[in-house]
């Protein structure tokens, strides 16, 4: 009869939350910069954090929040979106961008403050590229919430694709710069963690080893 195994071991995976937080306060301190932008950029991180750990609602929610907040949001929706349409819960998106519209509405305009050059940045020199850049943005969008709504992806496999949804959204979408540091640092310093071979669960090797030794 096989031995019995034990569920399979992981290692501990913290988010980076320290250093965002040491990141933002030092933004704060430099003065110049919107709080708004830096909130945003915060939200963002929320959702990512939230979607590769698996906390559904809250990633809805953070996302909502961030969308509210600044222009950062439309990098965090897909994932949002795959998300609810996987797990079921798209009853919440209505919620969710009630909570946006009423952020936005209460904060006022999203802050753009110094943005990065992006393909949309294109479209103020060449209008009739617009039609291109849309498609290409709707094209990524759709792409980046069918791959979060595998249900079976790995933490790992979620947080490149969260790498994937910052920064190739910031290539399409102008970002105020401030608001995007905070989720690249995140997705650049954040280690998943790593899963180890299951273990039987009447494993003597080590008992044997100690009994030759004393031998």
């Amino acid at each position: 009869m096989s031995a019995a195994r034990l569920p399979p071991r992981h290692a501990t995976s913290l988010a980076p939350i320290a250093p965002i937080g040491v990141a933002a306060l030092m933004l704060v301190a430099m003065g110049g910069t919107e709080v708004t932008a830096i909130l945003s950029g915060l939200a963002a991180c929320a959702a990512i954090v939230a979607a590769v750990e698996r906390r559904h609602v809250a990633t809805i929610t953070a996302a909502a929040l961030a969308m509210g907040l600044g222009p950062i949001g439309l990098l965090v929706a897909p994932i949002a979106l795959g998300i609810a349409v996987a797990t079921r819960r798209a009853a919440l998106l209505p919620i969710a961008a009630a909570v946006a519209i009423t952020t936005w509405r209460v904060l006022g305009d999203w802050t753009a403050g110094e943005a990065v050059p992006t393909l949309f940045s294109l479209v103020g020199y060449r209008p009739q590229l617009f039609a291109l850049v849309s498609a290409i943005a709707i094209a990524f969008s759709a792409w980046l919430s069918a791959s979060v709504s595998d249900r079976h992806a790995s933490e790992p496999a979620m947080l490149r694709l969260a790498a994937i949804a910052v920064i190739g959204g910031a290539v399409i979408v102008p970002m105020p710069v401030t608001a995007l540091m905070l989720p690249i640092l995140l997705v650049t310093s954040w280690r998943p963690a790593v899963t180890l071979p299951p273990r039987a669960a009447n494993d003597d090797r080590l008992v044997r080893s100690t009994i030759r030794l004393a031998a």
